[in-house]
């Protein structure tokens, strides 16, 4: 590690900055150049080696302040209020910049690092500048230059999904002590799943919903009403007290049906509200709540899920492979087109590509809450956003994402579970757009997600009461993990009904002893 003994002190720094007139363009170079005397960090000419730290890293569509390799990639904006936006600039830049551990932004008076460790939470640390005489700041700043690792969150996101789910499996068992239960809880902690990610994503501002938590406690009467309004609020946009609600409709909060939770329940819920709910994870969120609201599955929750690489091995070859190879074929096209000066016939097939995408369906017929789908709505996204990188490095600009959760449809008997499906899938979606550096700006913030649908997959009736097959969805994909009952089993599972009508209507194509997953 190349290093060299600081050259500036702290109180210096902080004298020269603390009320400087210089605007971004003029001066950030020159404080980034005295930041590295503070920390004795060689500056990019002296270190040598310009494809490892530089200023000005180009990327397509931009340029990154800052970049040292294995380290960080900086912004600088000349105002705290800008910082948000510096950050979404390099979450969109980090594949170029080999995604570094720690993404840094700042302004002349305030350092925010943010961690980006893969499968770790995020991590948010401030360092204002009047503060660098404190020993402690002091090591986080030069830290960021020397030793990025010391960064790193200690917990996965699995843990935070998993410690996030066992407690309101606690709220859970109280509401079933008192009698309380069902749907309508189910529905109603739903709501509060995405109240309160919506609020570590910024789509709800002001931390209302902890707010009441926080506040109201003590009080499960004042507690349900407060909820209530803002329900009814989040639903239409609107005020609640001083403070404006984008609407968020999606079906989620067309009912403001809520459950008076008791003391114990609410005390349970301040430990939540603490909770990192940025980074939970939809791959393995939905089948955790599940459990949560399964007294016979509650004991050993999480125990038994398909994680994200297993369902890969799925998503892969029967989805994305095909496509990939569509890719490479349509990126040949019009690599032949910029060759040939056929700049409008290339951006053209670009679009058309993403319209593609756009246009994939993806049906799980078994869903449960969804982690097949939001695998494979990722995967889309994931490869629309090489295309549009693609089209960033070809200078071509309006490329947003287009894939969207409506492309994915599922069939789910169970109704906690079919929610928490389109739950997930919202979740992942926004988070998604987030993690990658896109602003999510849609009104409403979510829309009716009725390709989820609360059927029987395999047995329905006719209107007079014959058994049939159902109908499913069109879609181009088939995926998912299909609940596994061996045939001598059909009977004392799903009674001896269930398990005469199904042989019927399935008679000439499956014999009586297949499994259950075969239908």
């Amino acid at each position: 590690m190349v290093t060299s003994n600081p050259t500036m002190l702290p109180p210096d720094f902080i004298q020269k900055w603390r009320n400087t007139t210089f605007g971004e363009k003029q001066a950030a170079q020159m404080w980034f150049l005295d930041l590295l005397r503070v920390v004795g960090h060689p500056d990019p000419a002296e270190f040598g080696e310009p494809e490892r730290f530089t200023f000005e890293k180009f990327v397509p569509g931009g340029f990154a302040d800052a970049y040292l390799e294995g380290c960080f990639g900086w912004e600088f904006k000349g105002a705290e209020t800008q910082l948000p936006g510096a950050f979404d600039q390099l979450l969109r830049y980090q594949v170029y910049l080999k995604t570094p551990p720690l993404l840094v932004v700042s302004s002349f008076q305030l350092i925010r690092i943010q961690t980006n460790f893969r499968d770790k939470e995020t991590v948010v640390h401030d360092i204002p500048i009047a503060e660098l005489g404190d020993p402690e700041q002091l090591r986080k700043l030069r830290g960021i230059f020397f030793d990025p690792e010391a960064f790193e969150p200690e917990r996965t996101v699995e843990q935070v999904t998993r410690e996030t789910a066992l407690l309101f499996g606690r709220i859970v068992e109280d509401m079933e002590a008192r009698g309380g239960g069902g749907e309508r809880l189910a529905r109603y902690l739903n709501q509060i799943v995405f109240c309160l990610y919506a609020e570590s994503a910024g789509l709800l501002k002001g931390n209302l919903f902890s707010d009441i938590v926080l506040k109201q406690f003590r009080s499960p009467d004042v507690f349900d009403a407060a909820v209530k309004n803002l329900f009814s609020q989040m639903a239409d946009g609107g005020l609640f007290g001083a403070d404006s609600i984008a609407r968020f409709n999606g079906d989620l909060f067309n009912d403001s049906d809520t459950m008076e939770l008791s003391e114990v329940s609410l005390q349970r819920l301040v430990e939540v509200v603490g909770k990192n709910w940025r980074d939970i994870e939809p791959s393995i969120f939905g089948t955790l709540f599940e459990g949560v609201m399964d007294a016979t599955k509650r004991s050993r929750l999480g125990a038994h899920y398909t994680s994200a690489d297993d369902i890969m091995l799925v998503i892969e070859p029967v989805i994305m492979k095909p496509l990939r190879r569509e890719w490479e074929e349509a990126k040949q096209k019009i690599d032949n087109l910029v060759a040939g000066g056929k700049n409008d016939e290339a951006r053209a097939a670009l679009d058309a590509f993403r319209e593609r995408l756009a246009g994939v369906t993806v049906l799980d017929p078994a869903c449960g809450s969804g982690n097949f789908l939001y695998i494979a709505m990722r995967s889309l996204l994931d490869l629309e956003k090489q295309v549009m990188d693609y089209g960033a490095e070809q200078d071509w600009h309006g490329l947003t994402p287009q894939v969207n959760p409506s492309q994915m449809a599922g069939i789910e008997i169970d109704h906690y579970a079919a929610e928490l499906a389109r739950t997930a899938l919202w979740i992942g979606y926004i988070q998604w757009h987030q993690t990658n550096g896109f602003a999510y700006k849609y009104d409403p913030i979510l829309t009716p997600l009725d390709t989820i649908r609360r059927m029987d997959a395999i047995l329905d009736y006719d209107t007079d009461g014959n058994a049939v097959e159902p109908e499913w969805p069109d879609a181009e994909f088939i995926v998912g993990n299909p609940p596994f009952l061996g045939g001598g089993q059909l009977r004392g599972e799903l009674g001896d009904n269930y398990a005469n009508n199904l042989f019927a209507v399935y008679d000439n194509r499956l014999p009586h002893f297949s499994d259950l997953c075969c239908y």
